[in-house]
């Protein structure tokens, strides 16, 4: 049997190794979703001005993030669901929905 500042050991390598991958994931969920966000309005605004083709290759730009995003948090429900993640999903979907409409 392993001594108890060994098993110590062990289970603070553990938890440490976790949470530098939770914080690593939420760093670049961060980073994404700011991205999202500002990528979709500006495919709004190019809707506004009738730039059609730059917004429709905006908005599928965004897509990717957005596919991107959803691929690295596949395994962190916790960060997926939070609020930042959703709002930036929410703005991506209503540039989408704006540009179809018009």
């Amino acid at each position: 049997m392993d001594p108890p500042s060994s098993q110590f050991s062990d289970i603070t390598a553990s938890a440490l190794e976790w949470f530098n991958v939770k914080h690593e994931a939420r760093e670049s969920a961060l980073k994404s979703s700011r991205e999202i966000i500002r990528r979709s309005a500006n495919a709004i605004r190019a809707v506004h001005r009738k730039e059609m083709d730059k917004a429709k290759g905006m908005t599928a730009e965004t897509e990717a993030i957005v596919n991107v995003i959803q691929e690295r948090l596949k395994d962190h429900p916790d960060l997926y669901f939070t609020g930042f993640v959703q709002d930036a999903m929410k703005e991506h979907a209503e540039a989408c929905i704006f540009y179809s409409f018009i």
